[in-house]
């Protein structure tokens, strides 16, 4: 396998390759603005097609398959609903053409027909369904849908244009995407064929081999790294095509197959600590290092005696770990199943974590050394301990709409927390004087955006939602004194942790960084000590051949 990387795209976040393998066109993202440009694969300049506009995300370009047009969707940031739009290759006006595609889970929601007369799409509302259209968006017909908790997402139409291949799969306990499965759908009747069983936790892009004999893949299997995998047609045999620590995204081939394009993305997650007044890139002080670790990724905490329990990769699976305020005693607390997501309760008895080794995501209990394992609910994740550390708070997913849920630290009956019913929360934290629980919050359909919303202890309506975009899993926390939410704030490429204050005076930042991306955060009780996942995000397009 020869891998060839194009060093001058400049943080690509999706790419595709032209059918005579003489292109590449790729979404590229600068400050927090995403852009659209072309370049020859022989050529080492590129050229922007479409300029970056505020407060829009680009997905999923395409070339038509005679090669002369490019087509992408464009949408509000955070938002799951886009517009197809099309351009001349070598630039010129866009024009918009099908309106409400998906832009959720998956980087390949349209797919055109051999001979380009056609669309096939993936729509959200009312129910997850495989659209066929016209390019100009006529002629619009529902080939299968799901009911939620089901999904459908991604398409790619077969080079002998008899099949659409697509993923299903059912939201989990996690409240987002469980397991899933390829499938392949008839063009003439609708009629669905399996491909590939579930047991890839994640795929993201897939495309079809020139003779339909197949497809390539990139995926995960029980919670890695995205790979580059081949898949057979019919009988649905997976063979792994790389093997290292980068993820591969956005596959595209060209038409003879000869060539495979795919956004390589390596990460660089550390643990780092500072004090939070003085918490810059001078100041903070980094406690592990190397490539592929992604320390903190699924979130940290801090325990009552300054230890950071985070969450890691570093030994081929996901487990959690503990290290010392100095960076000395880095050790492994779990041995099995894909562990996440850890909280530290505040008597330093415990830590609550996430668990799939009863072979769904649950809320588990350990000592703070990691001994004595004991599983506390049947499903759900994200757990966050009360600070009399008597309940764990943790949401769990149910069609399609997640809510909170607790339940006793030594076990026994969970308790739905009570919100209004069209609502959706996930991700809470217990505020320290035990009042209130902030989360990530939905107010009515789960398509809509998340936002930060703040409700009692007891359930009910949210008391305060902050209007800044959230995402389902994305970390907040809470400043000492119970006075403020935090949350991490991310622009022109950089975060910084940033304070939402209850009484409704002015966010004011926590952290001073002028570089690097922050995955997740915990304040010490005292607010004296900051514990940071942090690091960079480096991509690029790649190039690789024979990957039949």
């Amino acid at each position: 396998m020869k891998i060839d990387r194009l060093s001058d795209t400049g943080g690509p976040v999706d790419a595709v390759v032209s059918p005579d393998g003489e292109f590449i066109a790729y979404i590229k993202e600068q400050a927090g603005r995403q852009s659209l440009w072309l370049r020859q694969t022989s050529a080492a300049s590129s050229v922007q097609i479409v300029p970056p506009a505020e407060g829009v995300n680009f997905g999923a370009p395409a070339f038509s398959p005679d090669g002369v047009f490019i087509y992408y969707l464009k949408a509000e940031k955070e938002s799951a609903r886009a517009t197809l739009y099309r351009t001349p290759k070598l630039g010129g006006d866009e024009r918009k053409l099908i309106a409400d595609i998906s832009l959720q889970d998956s980087k390949d929601n349209f797919s055109f027909s051999p001979d380009g007369k056609q669309v096939a799409f993936i729509r959200l509302d009312p129910d997850p369904s495989l659209f066929l259209t016209d390019t100009d968006g006529g002629n619009e017909r529902k080939l299968i849908s799901r009911e939620l908790p089901e999904f459908i997402t991604a398409a790619a139409w077969s080079p002998d244009g008899q099949i659409v291949a697509c993923l299903v799969g059912i939201f989990s306990g996690k409240g987002g995407p469980g397991p899933r499965k390829v499938i392949g759908v008839r063009i003439a009747d609708g009629t669905e064929r399996e491909i590939a069983p579930e047991g890839w936790t994640s795929i993201e892009s897939l495309d079809w081999l020139a003779d339909s004999s197949g497809l390539v893949v990139s995926a995960s299997e029980k919670n890695e790294i995205l790979q580059l995998w081949h898949l057979s047609y019919p009988d649905g045999a997976a063979r792994r095509i790389t093997n290292d620590l980068s993820d591969y995204a956005s596959v595209s081939l060209t038409a003879n197959s000869s060539t495979l394009v795919a956004v390589q993305v390596n990460r660089f997650m550390n643990i780092w600590v500072a004090a939070p007044d003085a918490a810059s890139a001078d100041n903070a002080k980094q406690l592990t290092h190397g490539l592929g670790r992604r320390d903190g990724d699924k979130d940290l905490s801090l325990t009552p005696d300054g230890k950071i329990i985070y969450h890691s990769v570093a030994g081929g699976n996901w487990d959690i770990w503990s290290v010392n305020a100095d960076g000395s005693g880095n050790k492994q607390l779990t041995t099995a199943g894909a562990n996440a997501f850890p909280s530290a309760c505040a008597d330093g008895r415990y830590i609550v974590f996430s668990s799939d080794r009863s072979e769904q995501n649950a809320i588990w209990r350990m000592d703070i050394d990691g001994g004595n394992p004991k599983q506390l609910t049947e499903k759900g994740v994200i757990p966050s301990c009360s600070p009399d550390g008597q309940w764990v708070f943790y949401y769990m997913g149910g069609a399609g709409r997640a809510a909170l849920w607790k339940t006793p630290i030594d076990g026994g009956e969970s308790v739905k927390v009570p919100m209004p019913a069209k609502d959706t929360a996930t991700a809470p934290v217990v505020s320290p004087d035990g009042r209130f629980i902030a989360c990530n919050y939905v107010i009515g359909e789960p398509d809509a955006q998340f936002r930060i919303g703040v409700l009692p202890i007891a359930g009910g309506e949210p008391i305060k939602i902050f209007d800044v975009t959230s995402y389902a899993i994305k970390p907040i926390g809470w400043t000492p004194d119970s006075r403020a939410v935090t949350y991490i704030d991310t622009r022109a490429g950089v975060s910084n942790i940033w304070s939402l204050p209850l009484d409704g005076s002015a966010p004011a930042p926590v952290t001073n960084f002028n570089s690097g991306l922050i995955w997740s955060f915990a304040l010490s009780p005292n607010g004296q000590r900051l514990a940071l996942s942090r690091g960079t995000v480096n991509s690029d397009v790649v190039l690789l051949n024979d990957s039949k």
